[in-house]
């Protein structure tokens, strides 16, 4: 029944396989059972239907659709239906009518089993709308908590995706990383931090029109969504979320300024709305699926620009543009390549004399670490002695360099 009441969409050879099952019941159960057992002059040879209800069966197993039988179900069944009250009603009455119908004995015996029939039937409705109830109510409850952030009660990465699968228009994300939060959260604690987060989220909660989804993504990391549906969407954007910051907040009854910094990207990734109706599942999950990734690209991109509006000023916006990407995909390749210094032809050392002014006598020299990729060819120190810093590269990098220098001095020693 569960398949029945949510899945018969899923394709045909779904279809054909409940359309096997209710030939088995009419034909079998309720034909045999009221005809035979009344001792119905009409043969039951007619009800004899194992032989479609097999074709039945074997053409659904070899449809294409036949797949998508196994595929779980995400939807959330309603607590309550026309169709599934129908189908309750007829299941639980249809042993009993014909039972009734069935029995060759006097009228009051007759009128008695009907009456039991409909009492039980309709304390099966009664139960089975009860127990139907609870499981809704406790399937939605386990939705909206994949789908919520536990603390604020915005959406999560989960929850935000599926409201952008739904989403006709051009999309447009921002991402909002709080500034020096962590030095909030050391100073004044985990309390006094999630308060800080409540706030921020209930502001941005209060947004409207082009703003359509909020969620928090991270400790404090947020994306938004919005419309991107005029030339001026992204100004009226980052002057709402922009506005958020502008006001202090009030934590435990003394004022606090937070600033953020925030990325912003625009792609026009709106699904693409068929007008005809899609029957085959598949086709659709197809789509959904390309959607999602375009989606993650989208956040990316945001998250992307946010990094080059921290790193340039705090409390600014930047909006993505390719040569961020291409600066990104550089700094990771120079990064993978400083981890290995001990990669040949990677690294080499450059000597650059020292001269005594006084008589210009060279009196030592010093070593120049130097850097040359296959692919980017030569890197300046300017670029890559940060990034070594930054990963903690930059110890084995110098003991390569003092291990060489030692080496090639050793040999034009001898």
């Amino acid at each position: 029944t569960r398949m029945v009441f949510i899945d018969v969409p899923r394709g045909l050879a779904l279809q054909l396989i409940l359309v096997g099952f209710v030939l088995n019941i009419l034909f079998d159960v309720v034909g045999f059972g009221t005809f035979e057992l009344g001792r119905s002059p009409v043969g039951t040879a007619i009800f004899d239907v194992f032989t479609l209800s097999s074709f039945c069966w074997a053409a659904a197993s070899l449809h294409p659709s036949m797949h998508l039988v196994t595929e779980p179900a995400v939807e959330v069944r309603p607590k309550w239906s026309v169709m599934r009250s129908l189908a309750i009603i007829v299941a639980a009455a249809t042993p009993l009518i014909s039972l009734a119908f069935g029995v060759d004995d006097s009228f009051h015996k007759h009128e008695a089993v009907v009456v039991a029939a409909f009492a039980i039937t309709l304390l099966l409705v009664w139960k089975a709308r009860r127990a139907n109830s609870a499981d809704a109510n406790s399937r939605a409850e386990i939705l909206r908590q994949s789908r919520t952030d536990g603390m604020t009660g915005l959406l999560n990465r989960r929850g935000i995706l599926s409201v952008a699968l739904g989403m006709r228009d051009p999309i447009g994300a921002v991402f909002v990383d709080l500034d020096d939060f962590r030095l909030v959260n050391d100073v004044h604690g985990h309390t006094y931090a999630d308060e800080v987060l409540d706030q921020v989220a209930n502001r941005l909660r209060a947004l409207t029109a082009p703003i359509t989804a909020v969620a928090r993504v991270g400790g404090d990391d947020f994306l938004i969504l919005f419309a991107n549906t005029a030339p001026e969407s992204v100004e009226q954007a980052r002057a709402a979320l922009e506005g958020v910051f502008n006001r202090p907040f009030v934590i435990e009854g003394a004022e606090l300024r937070v600033t953020a910094s925030m990325g912003i990207a625009t792609e026009d990734i709106g699904p693409e709305r068929a007008e005809a109706v899609i029957a085959d599942r598949s086709v659709l999950e197809e789509a959904a699926a390309r959607r999602a990734a375009e989606l993650y690209a989208l956040t990316r991109k945001a998250d992307t620009a946010q990094y080059y509006a921290k790193q340039s000023a705090r409390a600014t916006t930047r909006l993505f543009n390719d040569q961020m990407l291409a600066e990104r995909v550089r700094q990771k390749y120079i990064q993978d390549l400083v981890s290995q210094p001990a990669r040949e032809g990677l690294f080499w050392l450059s000597y650059q004399a020292i001269v005594r002014l006084s008589d210009g006598q060279t009196v030592g020299a010093e070593a120049l670490l130097r850097m040359r990729s296959p692919e980017l060819g030569n890197i300046s120190p300017t670029e890559f002695i940060p990034i070594a810093e930054r990963i903690g590269a930059i110890q084995p990098l110098g003991e390569w360099a003092f291990a060489t220098v030692r080496d090639q001095l050793a040999a034009r020693i001898d």
